[in-house]
Parts: C-alpha cells; structure tokens; sequence
C-alpha cells in the first residue's frame, strides 16, 4: 500500500507546479494536490487540505505569506 502525499502548489499555484514530483513519486505514493486557488486564509488552505484526502499522509508544499 502506498502512502499518501498530498502536494500544495500554492498561492495561485495549480498541479502543474508539481509535474517532476508526480511523474517521479507515482510509483512509490498516491500523490493529491488539493485545489487552493480559491483559498483567502490560512484556514480555509488547511480546510482545503483536509478536505481532499482522509487519514495518515505526508505533506509538502508552501503555505506562502496568508
């Protein structure tokens, strides 16, 4: 069973940031990259974070200067 790696692009950010590390961590982790374009606060970043994924799983990625 992979783990889960959950992959903030951020601030105006998409998946694409991350095309290396999906293309590259795949096989090893089942990559999320939760949609944050829409987020205005650190909340609702955490709220979008957790929203995409359930359980244990790894993060990486910037919450930038909200």
């Amino acid at each position: 069973m992979k783990q889960k790696l959950v992959l903030v692009p951020g601030i105006a950010g998409n998946e694409y940031l991350w095309k290396f590390q999906i293309k590259h961590l795949s096989d090893i982790a089942d990559i999320v990259v939760p949609d944050v374009s829409n987020c205005n606060s650190r909340e609702e970043w955490v709220e979008a974070i957790l929203n995409c994924t359930e359980g244990k799983f790894a993060l990486a990625g910037r919450l930038g200067m909200l």
